[in-house]
């Protein structure tokens, strides 16, 4: 808990109930890689997917994955998908969880990775609320 209100729904299916205990957007879609908006109620209300790819949980089940060759395969999805970003809007996201990514080598992990990301210009770090808020009011505009 970050001391917010909890505003989003972490379940398989956005719908009627979502809307009427004021949740915003839902976590737990993975049928696409960036956010998109369902209408509830005549509302637009946003999902932002939810990676298995780039999870440490699916990950760091194999016992084949290391520190090492994880950040790698971050490194080179990042790599293909800011390429892509060329020619239209690209999303990464990497899921961890403090039990699994919360230990020291992994730490050091994730801070690799983000300061190699930084390191492009145009790129974006957001919290999944941020995206729900940017995504909604992108697609109010288009």
């Amino acid at each position: 808990m970050n001391g917010a209100a909890q505003t989003k729904y972490w379940a398989p299916i956005p719908g009627e109930k979502t809307k009427k205990i004021s949740f915003i957007y839902h976590i737990d879609d993975i049928s696409r890689d960036e956010p998109f908006t369902v209408t509830v109620k005549g509302k637009p209300f946003a999902v932002v997917p939810y990676t298995i790819r780039n999870n440490d949980i699916a990950r760091f089940d194999s016992p084949a994955t290391t520190n090492a060759t994880y950040l790698q395969d971050l490194k080179d999805d990042f790599d293909v998908l800011y390429a892509e970003a060329a020619s239209r809007r690209q999303m990464m996201s990497i899921r961890t969880h403090n039990r699994i990514s919360g230990i020291p080598g992994r730490v050091k992990l994730v801070e690799d990775c983000t300061k190699y990301a930084q390191k492009q210009k145009g790129v974006v770090f957001m919290r999944k609320g941020d995206c729900q808020a940017g995504f909604v009011s992108f697609q109010s505009a288009s």
